[in-house]
């Protein structure tokens, strides 16, 4: 609403100072990112989290191409024909070809509607039981405690009373659900606020049990497909650039620290053909340097085959999060908007 307002029209030299002030924000929020970053790295786990990609985790340890870190036999494009989320016909090659060798500068990721279309009608159909098939990852791993459950921002510990849990977390706002049912697959909490949907699912780790934070996505919209495009044709010279798009339905995971990152993503890259998630891809940001970062954030990103219903698979993604970068996140979200618009 901010940027839509008519006093940046009327003065765009007012919204240039804007945007400065903005991005002065970004880089104070960036600094903090970092300074988590350092801590995380001395916690438990957190060197394996950092050197994760090394190797990846798994049978697929002998044959990973790290460099990209993805295992040499799973396709990691949506127009692979294991995947055909996206489907490149004869025809549409041949104009490619034609339109190259009438103008070798053609901007061809101009031309890809057509296949983002096919993406984001297979992303539409398959997001549900993607989304349902991330949170019942979950569940397989809840303890159920059969008390009321509220959400605060007070601060960031946890309290519980009998009958009665309380999480304080860093998020922006206050909600209480009564939760309903005894069964361990009963319903758990549901947050929402202006900027968050998600639940928080209380599940058992190895050593300790945890709150662990799910929060679907809605599909990427073609106008923001048609953006990654463009970003996709300057460094990739495979076509068509929309195959590049591995997250046109996704979720993300908030876990407490490394520890908690490294074992909930394993409850994930272990369930393979049981669920319909075969991992085929994994961009560690824990591993890059900071100058290669966008605005210093660093998350956990794994890239999955998902076999839906009718023979109709897509590649999705799962991001997994550290809870004290993940509301900085929230926060650069916002100011990276007012920086990024024209």
């Amino acid at each position: 609403r901010l940027i839509k307002a008519r006093i940046w029209l009327e003065d765009k030299s007012l919204f240039l100072k804007l945007k400065v002030i903005a991005q002065g924000f970004m880089d104070e929020l960036s600094v903090l990112c970092q300074l988590r970053y350092e801590a995380l790295c001395h916690e438990p786990k957190g060197q394996e989290l950092v050197l994760l990609h090394l190797p990846l985790l798994g049978s697929n340890r002998e044959n990973v191409n790290s460099s990209t870190h993805i295992p040499s036999q799973l396709p990691s494009r949506q127009d692979d024909e294991q995947v055909s989320a996206i489907i490149v016909y004869e025809k549409a090659r041949a104009e490619k070809d034609l339109s190259l060798s009438v103008d070798s500068n053609s901007k061809l990721w101009q031309d890809e509607d057509i296949f983002l279309t096919q993406l984001f009608r297979r992303a539409t159909l398959l997001n549900d039981s993607f989304q349902t098939v991330v949170k019942e990852t979950l569940l397989q791993h809840q303890v159920w405690s059969g008390s009321n459950l509220s959400l605060a921002c007070d601060s960031e510990t946890h309290s519980e009373s009998e009958g009665e849990s309380t999480i304080h977390d860093a998020n922006e706002f206050h909600v209480e659900i009564e939760m309903s049912g005894r069964g361990s697959r009963a319903s758990f909490l549901s947050v929402k606020d202006d900027h968050m949907i998600g639940e928080r699912i209380k599940c058992q780790l190895k050593s300790h049990t945890a709150y662990i934070d799910l929060l679907p996505a809605p599909v990427k919209t073609i106008a923001r497909m048609r953006e990654k495009v463009a970003e996709y044709a300057f460094n990739s010279d495979i076509w068509p650039y929309s195959a590049n798009i591995l997250d046109p339905v996704r979720a993300s995971i908030v876990c407490d620290g490394p520890n908690e990152i490294l074992e909930t993503f394993a409850w994930f890259e272990t369930c393979d053909h049981a669920t319909g998630l075969r991992l085929c891809r994994v961009k560690n940001k824990f591993a890059f340097k900071f100058e290669d970062l966008v605005g210093g954030y660093r998350d956990f990103m794994a890239s999955f085959i998902f076999e839906g219903k009718g023979n109709l698979n897509i590649i999705g993604e799962i991001q997994f999060h550290d809870r004290a970068l993940h509301y900085l996140k929230r926060k650069m979200h916002r100011l990276y908007k007012i920086c990024r618009a024209a």
